[in-house]
């Protein structure tokens, strides 16, 4: 026999209640929204990480193809120590391309490069960006347009080896990202001077010199602005408001 619909909503109802009753929010806190107020709160420090010291520069254990855009990997972070995953990304990209030099950069040498290179304007861009995961970003714009080569965020690891990616003619290779596809700013690899590059430069150093926000949490330093440049670049129209 099966209930009938009132019997079920009537059993329904008491149980929520008796739900209801039996809980108990948090001690000394007016509701459960609250309740992470009275939590310990856990700080973890660089000390508490487990890190690795990288080598900061690794020259090619072999001549590649002949190819236009330069055998160097550059990355950055904020030290020479970094955590053991992103340290083993990193080892692990290195050993998969052969044919190129690896370059490390710390925020020291970042601003030292930016400033002596691109100019006090770009400097003071550089160490106006936040958080630093944009000041990254507009490094590696910069490290691109001096040296060429490619550029990758910490702890990217390529899901191939770039030999089999980038051809002998290419001058700008990178991949789509998110449900509009704009272009990855992650990954980069490009010959010196682009004008892409020196475009993008631009842009970013206008909008953070002028303080202003863009229409998307990209389009700072990130994806989104380099989209923009990149279909202006081609005249072509980025196809979000």
């Amino acid at each position: 026999m099966r209930p009938k619909p009132l019997t079920m909503f009537c059993i329904l109802a008491l149980i929520i209640i008796l739900l209801i009753r039996n809980y108990e929010a948090p001690a000394e806190s007016p509701c459960a929204y609250e309740a992470h107020r009275n939590m310990h709160q856990v700080n973890i420090t660089k000390e508490d990480l487990n890190l690795k010291t990288l080598i900061k520069q690794i020259s090619s254990r072999m001549k590649g193809r002949e190819q236009l855009i330069p055998y160097i990997i550059h990355q950055t972070n904020e030290f020479d120590t970094v955590p053991l995953d992103m340290a083993l990304a990193i080892e692990t990209m290195i050993e998969q391309n052969p044919e190129y030099e690896f370059r490390y950069y710390n925020s020291s040498e970042r601003q030292h490069i930016v400033g002596v290179h691109m100019g006090e304007t770009a400097l003071a861009v550089l160490n106006k960006i936040l958080p630093k995961t944009f000041k990254a970003d507009f490094f590696g714009y910069n490290i691109l347009y001096l040296h060429g080569g490619c550029y990758f965020g910490s702890g990217t690891l390529p899901l191939e080896q770039l030999r089999d990616t980038i051809n002998s003619k290419d001058t700008f290779v990178s991949s789509l990202v998110g449900e509009q596809l704009f272009i990855n700013n992650n990954w980069i690899c490009s010959t010196a001077k682009h004008p892409l590059l020196d475009l993008v430069i631009r842009r970013v150093i206008r909008r953070v010199a002028n303080s202003e926000k863009g229409k998307h949490f990209f389009d700072i330093t990130g994806s989104v602005v380099l989209t923009r440049c990149f279909l202006e670049h081609f005249k072509q129209k980025l196809p979000i408001k």
